[in-house]
């Protein structure tokens, strides 16, 4: 048997299957009907391509769900979701409306997503779909007879794409930015989604917080600030050596260095809560454990130094605003410095300028230290020209 004889008799069980469903009383909703003939059919074309999935359905979802429907590992890695909506409703979401439209916009941000009604198969990347939405037939109602086997080779090659999907490492601070800014707003969202239910581990997580630190807070303002500490000590164990970032192995590695920050990554790893928010924090899981910070560091040498700006203007503008999150370029603030240095040396007789014991620096706005930074560079410079290289590794000492 050929591949492509395969691959249709693939869809000819997939027909019937289906067929068979919605044939009978339909009890709950129409997605939930197509969940066991998709996953058989993705199981069937992922033994044909040769891989090995592990495929998880959503047990109990809302008639929108927060999560997609389906969740598909290859070779145990997340890989894909499959979001499901009733026959008829087509596989282009940019044409649905009311909360339909909503779902959507949220489930942009991930990066390998099927929208299928099981007749019309749509693949999208982080919002921007790949190819046409494939037709193969009307077989909720006519079942085989309906199949549209001309589709095979188009239908196949969305599933070759799909399972194929790898995370592409990000080549700069910015791009990281933008990669992560959408995880993370989908992570607040299912935070928040989350702290609405009584039972909710991230319920009483909250309720704690709120007691201990900020007991003003909104359910809005935890969920923001878990989903954005999260994320950032994610990243921080990737960047201090982290082959493993899954939440529990990232906070070993962050406890030698950052041990508040791996106190509080421990806290939020908490099994409950990642079945709460295990798609949000799985995505990123994925996304972060690429990132290569030596190649980051070779674009930037201090990549940090201006990506809270540029990731909080991907993830809230509005935020970004109302926080005053506007770096100065690096080239100012090293403008300014050696100006402020030449007046201390000229005008107060500092001679040593910044490293002058009796010369202070105060940055009551310091963000990420770009001032200071600044600031040492030229006191170190200073010492240098006057006691060489050595007198600095003395200081150190």
């Amino acid at each position: 048997m050929t591949a492509d004889e395969e691959s249709k008799e693939y869809l000819v069980v997939f027909a019937k299957a289906v067929r068979e469903k919605f044939s009978s009383i339909i009890v709950g909703h129409p997605e939930d009907q197509l969940k066991n003939p998709i996953e058989n059919l993705v199981r069937s074309f992922g033994i044909q391509l040769g891989h090995t999935l592990n495929v998880v359905t959503e047990s109990d979802i809302e008639e929108i769900g927060g999560t997609p429907d389906i969740e598909v590992a290859v070779d145990r890695a997340p890989t894909g979701y499959i979001e499901l909506k009733k026959p008829g409703m087509g596989g282009d979401p940019s044409r649905f409306t009311g909360r339909n439209a909503q779902q959507w916009q949220k489930f942009k941000a991930i990066p390998n997503l099927i929208y299928t009604d099981g007749n019309a198969w749509g693949l999208y990347r982080s919002g921007q779909r790949i190819g046409e939405v494939i037709d193969i037939g009307e077989i909720d109602k006519r079942g085989v007879s309906g199949l549209k086997l001309a589709a095979t080779s188009d239908f196949l090659n969305i599933i070759r794409q799909f399972l194929s999907w790898e995370p592409i490492p990000p080549t700069s601070p910015r791009g990281l930015a933008k990669q992560l800014a959408p995880l993370c707003r989908f992570l607040r969202d299912d935070v928040l989604r989350a702290v609405k239910n009584t039972d909710s581990a991230l319920y009483q997580l909250a309720s704690e917080w709120r007691s201990t630190l900020f007991p003003d807070a909104k359910d809005e303002e935890f969920a923001d600030a878990y989903a954005q500490t999260l994320t950032y000590a994610l990243l921080l164990a990737r960047f201090d050596g982290a082959t493993d970032v899954h939440p529990s192995r990232a906070a070993e590695t962050l406890n030698e260095n950052h041990k508040l920050l791996g106190q509080v990554l421990t806290l939020l790893a908490d099994p409950q809560t990642r079945k709460e928010i295990g798609t949000a924090v799985d995505i990123l899981v994925r996304i972060i454990g690429v990132v290569d910070p030596s190649r980051l560091m070779e674009h930037d040498p201090d990549p940090w130094l201006y990506f809270y700006e540029d990731f909080l203007a991907e993830y809230d503008p509005k935020m970004r605003d109302q926080y005053g999150v506007f770096f100065t370029p690096v080239e100012v603030v090293r403008s300014q410095v050696r100006l402020v240095g030449q007046l201390l040396t000229e005008r107060f007789g500092k001679t040593m300028s910044y490293a002058d014991e009796e010369v202070v620096f105060l940055d009551p706005a310091a963000g990420t230290g770009t001032y200071p930074l600044a600031a040492m560079t030229e006191a170190i410079e200073k010492v240098q020209t006057r006691y060489g290289v050595g007198a600095i590794l003395i200081v150190a000492e």
